[in-house]
């Protein structure tokens, strides 16, 4: 049912590559949840903004 399902929406969207009716396919057969993360865990990988500072005065012939 979800190979139909996927030849179908090929055709609609004239992709039809073997490979990604396939993908549409296992996605229909099996769908994934995504894990979910809440945003503060994931703030100890935050990290400041890059400057250019240095770049500028490399440029300008400055010495750092």
């Amino acid at each position: 049912m979800s190979l139909l399902a996927a030849m179908r929406t090929a055709l609609a969207s004239n992709v039809l590559d073997p490979a990604s009716i396939i993908i549409d396919a296992r996605r229909a057969a099996e769908p994934q949840v995504a894990t979910v993360t809440k945003i503060d865990a994931l703030a100890r990988y935050d990290r400041p903004a890059p400057t250019l500072d240095s770049y500028d005065a490399l440029l300008a012939g400055n010495d750092r």
